[in-house]
């Protein structure tokens, strides 16, 4: 199956942003999702689950649950730009 194809049959735009972010393309260039699932953030950008809702529970990231009304489980999907902005936050503390 090729790249185009695993698009075609539910690739997430995730993974290919996960993609176009090997190329060293720039933040304000990239055209894939503002969402991913916690296993995609980890591909992307190194950061366990635990940790995202660590940072999620101090208001540093975002994110939003997807459930059927009355479920008790969902899908939580995690804010990208909102990684980003905090990661560049800590770029920009540290001085490098």
């Amino acid at each position: 199956m090729s790249h185009s194809d695993s698009n075609r049959y539910g690739a997430s735009s995730a993974e290919a942003g996960h993609q176009q972010l090997h190329h060293n393309t720039p933040a304000s260039a990239y055209s894939g999702s503002e969402y991913a699932g916690h296993a995609e953030i980890r591909r992307i950008f190194g950061i366990s689950r635990a940790h995202l809702y660590r940072l999620a529970a101090e208001g540093l990231v975002r994110s939003a649950c997807l459930k059927k009304q009355h479920a008790m489980r969902g899908r939580r999907l995690w804010h990208i730009p909102s990684i980003r902005a905090l990661l560049e936050s800590h770029i920009q503390r540290s001085g490098i």
